[in-house]
């Protein structure tokens, strides 16, 4: 169904739905310290899956023009750094709550432009490899998604970032974090 309906939207359709999901989905949140009103989870959820394959079914469909993709990732990369590191030294809550929101959550306004810049640069880079790099690239590729099943399932999950990583020891202390 998301296929047909992406398949039969025209571009200025599709703009619009984008900008209405954009807002429902991603701004709305990103600025409601008061709770996840739409159901996205932070990003973990069916519904933002949704989302992520619209907007990719739009760049699919309507390619965008060689930009400076990989220079606006590196640019959200530090502005996403510099509020993590504003957020610690603020002490009014309310404001805390939104920095945090605006920065580590998937489905924040940030974390998406910052996703969709990388994205669009691997998508158009033409860097050229040697046969043995491509051969580890496809076969690390391939792997991926098992990782990622690995890394959501939720026995797994606990024990890989609490157990091993322990990962939120070092939350607090942004230089070590990064």
């Amino acid at each position: 169904w998301l296929n047909r309906l992406i398949n039969i939207l025209e571009k200025s359709e599709y703009e619009k739905l984008l900008a209405g999901i954009f807002v429902v989905f991603s701004l709305i949140p990103t600025i409601n310290i008061f709770g996840d009103s739409f159901g996205t989870q932070n990003g973990y959820s069916l519904l933002w899956f949704v989302v992520l394959y619209l907007i990719a079914g739009y760049i699919r469909k309507f390619p965008l023009s060689k930009k400076h993709f990989g220079i606006g990732y590196i640019i959200l990369c530090i502005a996403n750094l510099l509020l993590t590191v504003l957020g610690q030294g603020v002490s009014v809550t309310a404001f805390r709550a939104l920095l945090n929101l605006l920065t580590t959550t998937y489905n924040s306004c940030l974390v998406l432009g910052a996703s969709i810049c990388l994205f669009l640069f691997a998508e158009q880079s033409t860097f050229e490899y040697g046969n043995f790099a491509k051969k580890i690239i496809c076969r690390i590729s391939g792997l991926s998604f098992g990782v990622y099943l690995l890394h959501e399932n939720r026995f797994f999950r606990n024990s890989l970032w609490n157990g091993l990583v322990r990962l939120s020891e070092f939350t607090g202390n942004t230089g070590v974090f990064f």
